[in-house]
């Protein structure tokens, strides 16, 4: 009878051991650890060199990603840009010109660049065989002398009915610019009070047309200007063949003279005719690939340098890479800042983290995504929930930090935990208390 108690109750005992060990092997306590909130920190630098003009921000602050936190003063760099693009513009003109092709008013003046170089070519030649004539048949001089003055005669007159005709246009010239500029005006007129006014101007279309003759009238004046250049070369010519009778008239012993100083003279007019030629040939064809390649490439050039200060210039706005809090300001305004040095320091506070460092005989238990409870002093009965990001793969003694000697001498696992922070309540440096559930 009394084996049968003992049995009963060895078997009870084991019973209720084996129960113990299964609960507390199925829920072990929590994993307790302390560490501190940190957070990303981000340094803001310039590019390039210049006065702070603004700072809008202190140490404290809440920042949004985007925002302008600081700017440079770039009034060198403004006065820059306007230099570059005023030169992008002349290319940008230069090289619409030479798409363009040939300009009638260019082919026109080339033209009469042309007509003019003949008619001072003609004037040469004649003046050339005269004086030949004259060497060669002395006895013909009076009459050459004579005919030379009648085309002198006629070749004033040219000239005064040249100038007549030019002044001519530009007086209609002038009437109609004048014109142009009162119809483009607008006028007020008001009654004797003053209190009833109305608005007075010419219709679009007689400015349009007042414009029109203006163009017109101006292209009248230029042709009569080439008219009256070539009406006084012939005029020019024809006295230098009077004059060169004159001389062999005078003395008769300079007539080889005479004959070798026209005959330079014809070689010069000569060569003025084949240059007006080719100007002429050039106006009408247009520009060549090769000056077409040349002009784009000048435009390319200027607006390569228009980007590249416009680049500088948009340097000289900081914005905030981040959403964070500004944790440092190293400089103030009106401070000069150098490229690489350091003028704001950020901090996210979207996501903070904990490192925490765990024995070697807990980290078995540690495992990467695993929840973590995070409670601050600061935030009394609110509970923070973070995962285990990180576990380091070595083991390391407890840092310098860790309260007592027996502590640090410890080997432990650095883990990291992550904790969404879209409040930015915690904030960096603040001790938290942390549970890893399991």
């Amino acid at each position: 009878m009394r084996y049968r108690f003992v049995q009963a109750a060895s078997a009870l005992l084991l019973s209720f051991l084996l129960g113990a060990w299964s609960v507390g092997a199925a829920s072990p306590a929590p994993l307790a650890v302390s560490g501190t909130v940190e957070a990303d920190s981000v340094r803001v630098t310039t590019q390039v060199a210049g006065r702070v003009e603004s700072l809008p921000v202190d140490e404290g602050d809440e920042v949004q990603s985007g925002q302008i936190i600081a700017q440079l003063d770039d009034v060198l760099l403004q006065s820059q840009l306007k230099q570059a693009q005023a030169a992008l513009a002349g290319a940008q003109a230069q090289l619409a010109q030479v798409e363009a092709g040939a300009r009638a008013v260019d082919v026109q003046r080339a033209q009469a660049a042309l007509t003019l170089a003949t008619v001072v070519r003609d004037g040469a030649q004649i003046a050339w065989e005269d004086a030949k004539a004259a060497r060669d048949a002395p006895q013909d001089l009076n009459l050459r002398l004579a005919l030379a003055k009648t085309q002198v005669d006629i070749a004033e007159q040219k000239v005064a009915q040249a100038e007549a005709n030019a002044e001519a246009a530009k007086i209609d010239n002038d009437n109609w610019g004048r014109l142009v500029g009162l119809v483009s005006k607008r006028h007020t007129l008001c009654s004797p009070n003053g209190q009833n006014c109305q608005d007075f101007g010419a219709d679009p279309g007689t400015i349009n047309n007042a414009t029109y003759q203006w163009n017109l009238s101006s292209q009248k004046l230029a042709s009569a200007w080439d008219t009256l250049g070539i009406a006084r070369a012939g005029h020019d010519a024809a006295r230098a063949s009077l004059i060169n009778l004159q001389a062999q008239a005078a003395n008769p012993l300079v007539a080889n003279t005479q004959v070798n100083a026209t005959y330079g003279q014809l070689q010069l007019a000569e060569a003025g005719v084949k240059s007006a030629e080719a100007t002429l040939a050039l106006s009408k064809a247009g520009a060549t690939p090769e000056q077409i390649a040349v002009a784009q490439m000048v435009v390319r050039q200027a607006e390569a340098a228009v980007a590249a200060i416009q680049a500088q210039i948009d340097k000289t706005t900081l914005r905030s890479p981040i959403s964070g809090i500004v944790t440092a300001r190293a400089v103030s305004e009106g401070e000069f800042s150098a490229p690489g040095v350091s003028l704001l320091t950020l901090a996210d506070l979207d996501h903070v983290r904990l490192t925490l460092y765990i024995p070697e005989t807990d980290i078995a238990r540690v495992k990467t995504g695993q929840n973590v409870a995070v409670n601050v002093d600061s935030f009394p009965g609110r509970t923070f929930t973070g995962k285990v990001s990180f576990i380091s793969p070595q083991a390391e003694f407890t840092p310098r930090n860790t309260q007592t000697a027996q502590e640090r001498a410890k080997l432990v696992f650095a883990i990291k935990v992550d904790i969404a922070n879209g409040d930015h309540a915690l904030k960096p440096g603040m001790f938290a208390d942390a549970e890893i559930q399991e």
